[in-house]
């Protein structure tokens, strides 16, 4: 763990890290190397985002680990970058309808959405940026949050992009 080591800013996040160590001390194989990274982004870059619109896109920083390979007595440097694109097959809006929905604005922690419009999905899309590793690592990426899971599986982290199959709004 590099200086200055662990922090978190919520209990939440605390949480999930949790929830982390305890899956990599499930998994046990003696034959893997597990690594636990963080993509960040600037809160002013999830505001920007946020605030883009359904055509928006965002890339988290550049991360990288080493891994030694021992057979070859050599050490790859792998990196990665997560990335949300416009989900381009996620269905078009609804048309709006004939009568008028309960407005859930005034309801605690509701909002409302503009008729005939839908939550603009994103697809989680990953950049693997490794330069001519001297072997063919797979890759699996976890989300880890107390109320949910993703889990993506990179077959070969040669592949420059690898557009996983989920989406997120």
């Amino acid at each position: 763990i590099p200086y200055p080591g662990l922090h978190f800013s919520s209990t939440e996040e605390a949480e999930s890290a949790g929830v982390t160590w305890l899956e990599l001390g499930e998994l046990n194989d003696p034959q893997s190397t597990n690594f636990v990274v963080d993509f960040g982004w600037r809160t002013e870059t999830i505001a920007k985002f946020a605030n883009a619109g359904s055509q928006a896109s965002t890339q988290s920083a550049l991360v990288k680990v080493d891994v030694h390979n021992e057979e070859e007595d050599e050490w790859d440097i792998l990196k990665f970058r997560m990335m949300l694109w416009p989900d381009d097959e996620a269905p078009a809006p609804a048309p709006a309808p004939a009568t008028a929905a309960p407005d859930v604005a005034d309801e605690p922690g509701g909002f409302e959405l503009p008729q005939g419009s839908a939550l603009q999905q994103h697809r989680m899309v990953l950049q693997l940026a490794s330069k001519q590793p001297s072997q063919v690592y797979q890759i699996s990426f976890h989300t880890i949050n107390p109320s949910y899971q993703v889990h993506v599986m990179v077959p070969d982290c040669r592949m420059p992009i690898y557009e996983s199959k989920e989406r997120f709004h």
